[in-house]
């Protein structure tokens, strides 16, 4: 059966330069200025889950949180700040390195 591209293709399987191959879908990449946007915005999401997080929770044990409303406004408050600030080091980190350009073997 010959296939077209984009019709007649499995769930879970892509058209890859006419060839079908089974993994992940390929991730879009949005570079301006020569910045991999999606690597940043991907990198922001990892470092503020793996350092930020912990440093929310540090600074939370030296304030009275009586509620969950107080533990929510605490996390919102102190964990935008630590997001934005996070986010602004990977893109200057990406900007200056060319970090997230992947060179493709093809």
């Amino acid at each position: 059966m010959r296939r077209e591209p984009g019709r007649n293709v499995r769930p879970g399987r892509f058209l890859t330069g006419g060839t079908e191959r089974r993994g992940v879908q390929p991730v879009e990449r949005t570079e301006v200025e020569g910045v991999d946007y999606g690597w940043v915005m991907q990198t922001t999401f990892v470092v503020t889950i793996l350092v930020g997080a912990p440093l929310v929770a540090l600074a939370s044990t030296q304030v009275t949180l009586p509620s969950w409303g107080a533990r929510v406004a605490f996390a919102i408050r102190v964990g935008a700040p630590v997001w934005f600030l996070t986010a602004i080091l990977v893109f200057a980190y990406a900007k200056r390195t060319n970090a997230g350009d992947v060179v493709d073997a093809d």
